[in-house]
């Protein structure tokens, strides 16, 4: 049933457009005209062309830092994957519909999740062959040139200008920034049916046309898993991205971020398997 309702959510999102000139960021904490004592920087946004293949990928600027406000979409020719590494790198598409496969609907799927989420990397596809760089460096990675993986300490930068800066939901917690983060689009970001606490004003999944005030169009679709039965996990209910850097706390596990439907905060110390599949964020050299 979820499968059903994240293919759902697909064709939905296919027909979408990019915002231009700094049009479509959601209202957010702020950014509505229902609230004009309270106000926000209007986030810059541009647009770059991988050189690669020719993508066009919308740009928002955030402080001092120039993100892609889209997954990357990259794939090396041939390298769609289905099957789980820990140690060598994969590229999936949502779904695991096949690029090449000899259905054409299939094929249509595959293209139209490609479109929408980009590509899952586990993380050594992700890095593309670069190691975890020193603090204070960068790693290219699987990005364009002239991009790279952030660093968990430039995620968190991010998060320390959305904060400083007013994007929070909350008066009281300046830290509530995911709402911000999050896809302005209603029916996406979905409350888990096990979730007890009483929904939140601060909760991307309440009130998501209020989201989006950063047009960092973050969107929640989850991860592909690396054990255990349940391939695609957490469509609707959560987004995440790779870091560059490597876990402090476990040996061999890596940080990614993490952003929940039912939770005010943008995590960026999650420490995860290198053979689960995320979306990659680039941001600018």
């Amino acid at each position: 049933m979820l499968l059903a309702a994240a293919a759902g959510m697909l064709l939905a999102a296919c027909e979408r457009t990019s915002p231009e000139n700094g049009d479509g960021a959601g209202g957010g904490p702020s950014g509505g005209d229902d609230e004009p004592g309270i106000s926000v920087p209007k986030p810059e946004t541009g647009e770059m062309t991988d050189a690669r293949d020719g993508k066009v990928y919308g740009t928002v600027t955030l402080g001092d830092q120039v993100w892609m406000s889209e997954n990357l979409a990259y794939m090396p020719e041939g390298e769609q994957d289905t099957d789980i590494s820990w140690d060598e790198p994969r590229y999936y598409v949502w779904g695991d519909y096949l690029l090449d496969s000899e259905s054409e609907v299939e094929r249509e799927m595959a293209r139209a999740s490609l479109e929408a989420y980009g590509v899952f990397y586990n993380w050594w596809a992700a890095m593309d062959g670069d190691p975890a760089p020193a603090e204070g460096a960068s790693a290219r990675g699987i990005c364009p040139e002239g991009w790279h993986i952030p660093s968990a300490a430039e995620w968190d930068g991010l998060v320390t200008y959305l904060s400083e800066s007013g994007f929070s939901s909350s008066e009281e917690d300046p830290l509530a920034v995911a709402k911000a983060l999050a896809i302005d689009e209603e029916n996406v970001w979905m409350v888990d049916p096990a979730e007890e606490e009483a929904p939140l004003e601060t909760w991307p999944a309440v009130n998501p046309l209020k989201n989006n005030a950063s047009g960092f169009s973050g969107y929640p679709i989850g991860f592909r898993a690396c054990t255990g039965t349940d391939v695609w996990m957490h469509s609707l209910y959560s987004a995440g991205w790779w870091t560059s850097t490597e876990s402090s706390n476990i040996e061999g596990l890596v940080l990614a971020t993490r952003m929940y439907s039912t939770d005010p905060y943008f995590r960026t110390g999650s420490d995860f398997n290198k053979g689960v599949g995320l979306t990659v964020r680039c941001l600018k050299d």
